[in-house]
């Protein structure tokens, strides 16, 4: 059994066509929603099994009686009405929290609570026990919602309030330290520059590198291994967002949104430092030099030219470039031709190595 995505006459029509349908989106309130359902599932998730018993320990009585209360909104995918960044662009958890805030304030509660009413449901016709048990679940059952259902039509106010509270008690407590301390902002751009590399190699080989043995490109569309039926169809218009997810990993959430399809997929984080010794020695002997460091530095207040950083610097340009090469060289710097002019910028690499390495230099 599968989800098939389908495309429309034209959007089928080649590599190019199909390479132009992805989008690739940071979340960092999806994020969270998603550290949530680990929460409720750490059997499901061992590589964060560490990360939930130490979270348990600083849990209040009232976060895991919102946590259970809250539920369906987490339980499996995220509602798309709860990822503001759908719409807009942050990479700022407090900003795009404050966007989810602005949005409910001006939705009916009467359609929230039929849009979470048509989830639950959907939840209960989709889910299979016997198939899912074998594919990603087991032990799990879909909860009833319709105590939060009819809490927001009757006490709208209420249930925004303690949704609020919980939220803002749960990231200051817990998800704030989590967000930083893991680096989880730069592991999602560098998962999605990793994924943009596999695509510019060809659309198929993007859907072939996601998760294999789950999602895959079959003639004209996308099939997705999951414990039910489902076909979506996004025309010649529609696209396909991507939403990558250190907590997501082993499940893989699919979902309609307008004439999209939503794809939130994990990926095994550890995988993201997989560097060999011998690279690891290459990086820091480039980091190993005075000049080097003042490069980087400088280059991350922003993009230079080798003329200009010779001139900031007061260095040859010839030095310069030799530098520039042994930091291109262990994947440090990249490059972006614009007109006649190369400009250079840091990869993630050095902060995701040392989450702080700006920091020290500027001290």
């Amino acid at each position: 059994m599968n989800v098939r995505i389908t495309f429309g006459r034209y959007g089928k029509l080649n590599n190019d066509t199909l390479t132009q349908r992805v989008q690739f989106l940071i979340s960092p309130v999806n994020e969270m929603f998603r550290s949530l359902h680990v929460l409720l599932n750490p059997k499901h998730h061992g590589q964060n099994l560490r990360w939930v018993l130490n979270v348990e320990k600083k849990m209040t009585s009232d976060l895991f009686n919102d946590l259970d209360y809250f539920k369906t909104l987490f339980e499996l995918g995220t509602p798309s009405f709860l990822i503001p960044n759908l719409t807009v662009f942050s990479t700022n958890f407090d900003s795009e929290w404050a966007q989810l805030l602005e949005n409910l304030k001006h939705m009916n509660p009467t359609d929230i609570a039929n849009k979470i009413q048509k989830l639950s449901q959907d939840r209960n016709n989709a889910f299979i026990p016997e198939l899912a048990k074998g594919i990603e679940w087991s032990d799990f059952k879909p909860s009833n919602s319709s105590e939060l259902v009819n809490d927001i039509v009757e006490h709208p106010r209420h249930v925004y309030q303690r949704f609020q509270n919980f939220i803002d008690n749960y990231y200051h407590l817990i998800f704030k330290n989590t967000l930083e301390s893991n680096n989880i902002i730069q592991q999602l751009i560098m998962e999605i520059e990793k994924e943009t590399n596999y695509l510019q190699k060809g659309f198929s080989n993007l859907i072939k590198h996601l998760q294999t043995d789950r999602i895959f490109w079959n003639k004209n569309e996308i099939n997705i291994v999951k414990p039910f039926n489902q076909t979506i169809d996004i025309g010649n218009n529609g696209a396909i967002l991507l939403i990558p997810s250190t907590f997501t990993w082993p499940h893989l959430f699919v979902s309609k949104y307008n004439n999209n399809v939503i794809i939130n997929y994990g990926f095994e984080t550890h995988r993201q430092n997989d560097l060999k010794v011998n690279d690891i020695q290459r990086i820091f002997y480039a980091l190993g030099d005075s000049i080097r460091l003042k490069l980087l530095l400088t280059l991350n207040e922003q993009p230079q030219t080798t003329q200009s950083l010779s001139c900031s610097l007061g260095i040859g340009n010839s030095s310069i470039s030799r530098d520039l090469q042994i930091l291109k060289e262990v994947n440090l710097i990249s490059s972006e031709r614009k007109g006649k002019y190369v400009f250079y910028k840091p990869t993630h690499l050095v902060t995701s190595l040392i989450p702080k390495f700006f920091e020290y230099l500027e001290d």
